[in-house]
């Protein structure tokens, strides 16, 4: 017959074994998990995106002006204008770079209908956009231009 002493100390060992990896998940989860998503990888996104320029050709099915909006941590908000492109093929594209209130319709009217573009876009949130789109996030154009292919 085993001793109840040993049984007893395995069993309380499993339990802090199991309650100490259930704390450890919960850890990842509620707080590692929320920093990655939501500071480091657009940051390392971001950065990869700029070190990567990928030429891809769309047409265009629309192109109209939006608005963007910031907050920071202190409250403080701005306001912006962009492009925003529906492509057949690659999805809803994004130019906001260099866009101002003076310029967004001159840039959308540069866009037309069932043309086919050479837009340079980063690769990471290109080949990521599928999952991106979930969040609303769409790959960033920073040049294009009317194309034959």
């Amino acid at each position: 017959m085993p001793n109840t002493e040993t049984r007893l100390g395995t069993d309380v060992g499993r339990r802090v074994f199991r309650n100490r990896t259930i704390a450890l998940l919960l850890l990842f989860l509620v707080v590692v998990f929320p920093i990655l998503a939501f500071f480091v990888v657009p940051i390392a996104l971001g950065v990869y995106d700029d070190s990567h320029p990928m030429p891809v050709t769309c047409a265009v099915e629309s192109a109209k002006a939006g608005s963007t909006s910031s907050r920071s941590l202190k409250g403080v908000g701005s306001s912006g204008s962009q492009v925003v492109i529906e492509t057949k093929g690659c999805g809803r594209l994004l130019i906001d770079s260099g866009i101002n209130k003076d310029n967004v319709d001159r840039v959308v009217d540069e866009f037309k209908v069932g043309q086919r573009y050479r837009v340079i876009v980063g690769e990471g949130t290109y080949r990521l956009r599928s999952v991106l789109q979930l969040v609303k996030v769409a790959p960033d154009v920073r040049d294009f231009k009317a194309t034959q292919e």
